[in-house]
């Protein structure tokens, strides 16, 4: 649905300042999210049976508080991840067997074309 694309990508936005933000911006940060969405003529659904109803406004600050949050985790395994693939291929480059560093040049590889 073109609307949950333009929440995400508007929590992508917001993502990086809400990460270093102190508890009050955040809730700031929330609220701006908010109106952006609204102001666009966006809303906030739940499925009620075979109905939409629109969420309640301290739902809809959980719903945008929690993308926020994920979105943080995202970028937080990124980073776990790519120590840990720099410090795989440390080790096998170190290795004597020709096999392992192949391996850890094509897995270095296949990072750099994620990223």
């Amino acid at each position: 649905f073109i609307g949950n694309r333009r929440f995400r990508d508007t929590v992508m936005k917001y993502r990086d300042d809400y990460a270093k933000s102190t508890r009050s911006d955040k809730r700031i940060i929330c609220k701006q999210i908010i109106t952006e969405v609204k102001s666009r003529g966006g809303r906030f659904l739940t499925r009620s049976g075979k109905d939409w109803t629109n969420l309640e406004d301290q739902k809809i600050f959980l719903k945008v508080s929690q993308a926020l949050r994920e979105n943080a985790a995202t970028r937080w395994n990124k980073a776990t991840q790519s120590y840990k693939a720099a410090h795989a291929k440390k080790v096998a480059l170190q290795s004597s067997a020709p096999a392992m560093a192949f391996l850890a040049e094509m897995s270095s590889l296949r990072h750099a074309l994620q990223i």
